[in-house]
């Protein structure tokens, strides 16, 4: 009987080829929608790790404030070589009449903690000096050496706000953070210039840390040093860098995971368009061969042989054609991710797809199982072709 399936199935190449084509490019539009959403959560993933330097554990607020104090304590701690606390302070940057959004943020005292690529200059070695990202001073036209004016807004006891602002040398560029982690500017300024501008955004003067970057001594593991912390500073929430990377990757890609999930609702809609091409496809085959059916059935075959090869030679079309879909929807994707790469999204990518197990296990299961049931009614109909019917 398999020898006899396949080749029946190769003599209705031409009838089968509309039902493939429906298949292809059904499971194509589920391996590229598949495919796009492992890559957007492999580059955040990427750009979230990149962003927190070589930080083993992170420390964010949960009830207890993470003052200067704080850190200072968590500093001194065992298994700790460097404790620093994150502020940032959004304001903007101005040379030759030319200004720019910027957020400004403290340069790492640690070189642990420096998440910065540097391209050009020195860090800020003191009050008086400011680093920009390449993009930021190419758009400001400034160079090492030239003097950039830093503006933030600021609360007055009167609370009132007015915008001050301080002449800053610019020591040295960095490479630009990505974008979806830094959405404006990264200016690096000295801890205490921050704090101080942090400080005067609140009505009693005070610092807190959005979170604390640990960076674990050597031979203590991230998960000890994370016990260690949450008993020291209660009320906090204390994760170490992959668990960080993984909670913040899952807050930036939420939208798009629903983006995801209706896009895979349109390949859902493909499937079921596929699956009326195959089931009107199967039908008219098991009509022309309802005299070869009779015969077979005349010689022996029983009723769950004849079942058995309609479905088999579904199988093998829902398969193959899959794994033309699959290659299409691969190919589909490294050709989108090259049209990504020039053109500079501001997040790193990678030079090659690279699938996952999702990625290559649903549109294959999918598109063999919608053929399997496509073809379950004219398989019944095959079923009912009687062996009287071979003497007409």
């Amino acid at each position: 009987m398999i020898r006899l399936t396949w080749a029946q199935t190769r003599r209705s190449a031409g009838r089968l080829a509309a039902a493939a084509v429906a298949i292809v490019v059904g499971t194509a539009f589920v391996a590229a929608t598949l495919l796009a959403g492992s890559l957007i959560k492999d580059a955040t993933y990427g750009a979230v790790t990149a962003s927190l330097g070589d930080a083993d554990v992170i420390v964010r607020p949960a009830g207890t404030e993470l003052t200067p104090e704080v850190v200072s304590g968590l500093d001194s701690l065992d298994g700790v070589s460097a404790a620093e606390g994150m502020v940032q302070v959004y304001g903007q940057v101005r040379a030759g009449g030319t200004q720019d959004s910027a957020l400004l943020t403290p340069v790492a005292a640690s070189a642990e903690l420096d998440p910065y690529e540097w391209v050009s200059g020195d860090a800020p070695a003191d009050d008086g000096e400011l680093a920009l990202t390449e993009s930021a001073a190419e758009r400001l036209g400034v160079a090492p050496g030239d003097e950039v004016r830093v503006e933030r807004d600021v609360l007055t006891t009167d609370d009132e706000w007015v915008t001050r602002g301080v002449d800053l040398v610019l020591s040295g560029t960095v490479a630009d953070p990505p974008a979806i982690v830094a959405p404006f500017s990264t200016v690096l300024v000295s801890r205490a210039n921050v704090e101080t501008w942090a400080a005067e955004l609140r009505p009693d003067a005070t610092v807190t840390y959005e979170s604390v970057l640990v960076a674990a001594a050597d031979g203590t593991a991230p998960d000890a040093l994370a016990d260690t912390l949450r008993s020291a500073v209660p009320d906090t929430l204390v994760r170490t860098a992959e668990e960080e990377a993984l909670a913040r990757t899952e807050e930036l890609t939420g939208s798009t995971e629903s983006l995801t999930a209706l896009v895979l609702g349109f390949g859902c809609v493909a499937m079921f368009v596929a699956a009326i091409v195959i089931a009107n496809t199967f039908q008219v085959l098991v009509a022309q061969r309802a005299r070869t059916l009779a015969l077979l059935r005349c010689v022996g075959a029983t009723k769950a042989q004849v079942h058995r090869s309609v479905l088999l030679e579904a199988a093998a079309l829902g398969l193959l054609a899959s794994l033309a879909g699959l290659a299409a929807g691969l190919g589909l994707g490294q050709v989108a991710l090259w049209f990504l790469q020039s053109a500079d999204l501001g997040i790193a990518l990678p030079a090659a797809i690279s699938p996952t197990p999702a990625v290559v296990a649903v549109p294959l299961l999918t598109g063999t199982a919608v053929t399997l049931l496509a073809a379950l009614g004219p398989a019944r109909a095959a079923t009912r072709v009687a062996p009287v019917s071979a003497l007409r």
